[in-house]
């Protein structure tokens, strides 16, 4: 995470299997870069859904969709700045024509409240809460409890950083060119997001069920909310956008 990254924007869908060769490469070739490339756009992350052994567990309606796609952008109001709206209203013709893959989409830009660790995981635990767990829902005992265990879970085997963001639906809640294109999908709100980086999936799925004992203890709806492991499948800073590495 860069340390200047004082909200994100949180992503998921599910891919058509029919659009997934063609949905990928224009995500990794154009789409990605043209994010990272708006002002106020840090860095930007795809990953993907780990299922082996680790999703039969996941009741049907707690699951999280198979992509999760993060972008970090400097303040709350990167993303609904001028400059975003102007390529949500003026999409390129390849994102037009990859729109029918996205499938169950959630789109969200969150405050963030709480963070610690450094660098990125090459692995995360993803809780998304979509009842009980919003601004208006948390006291600030409960949030002050929260910020004490995200900076407590860095020193957990395995794990490199947390950070704890809530939604501002408000900021998203646009009708743009963009959002028209994924009419047939819809775009399903949420609260708040929990996000646990690690180096190593199997000591990550170890601590989760202490990471949602203490959730709930702390007053987060834990056993409500929507969660899945996931790995990362890549990532694009902003010096990469602006920089090609090349050696010469």
């Amino acid at each position: 995470m860069r340390k200047d990254m004082h909200a994100f924007l949180a992503i998921w869908s599910d891919i058509d299997e029919d659009w997934a060769n063609e949905w990928y490469r224009w995500h990794t070739e154009e789409h990605m870069p043209e994010r990272v490339g708006i002002p106020g756009f840090l860095a930007g992350r795809r990953y993907e859904r780990v299922d082996e052994g680790l999703g039969h567990g996941v009741p049907e309606d707690r699951r999280l969709q198979h992509c999760y796609m993060m972008y970090e952008g400097e303040k709350l109001t990167t993303f609904n700045s001028d400059a975003y709206l102007e390529r949500l209203n003026n999409p390129t013709a390849w994102t037009r024509e990859v729109a029918p893959g996205f499938k169950n989409f959630s789109r969200g830009a969150c405050q963030l409240k709480s963070s610690a660790g450094d660098g990125y995981g090459g692995v995360v635990l993803l809780l998304r809460f979509e009842e009980g767990a919003g601004a208006d829902d948390l006291s600030a005992a409960t949030l002050e409890s929260l910020d004490h265990f995200v900076a407590t879970l860095p020193g957990l085997a395995g794990v490199t950083a947390a950070h704890f963001g809530l939604c501002r639906p408000e900021i998203t809640d646009v009708e743009t060119t963009e959002k028209k294109a994924r009419g047939a999908t819809g775009e399903k709100k949420f609260q708040s997001v929990l996000m646990i980086e690690a180096c190593d999936m199997n000591q990550l799925v170890m601590h989760a069920p202490a990471i949602m004992a203490n959730l709930k203890a702390i007053g987060l709806p834990a056993d409500g909310a929507c969660y899945g492991f996931y790995e990362l499948t890549y990532l694009l800073t902003k010096r990469t956008t602006e920089q090609s590495n090349q050696i010469h």
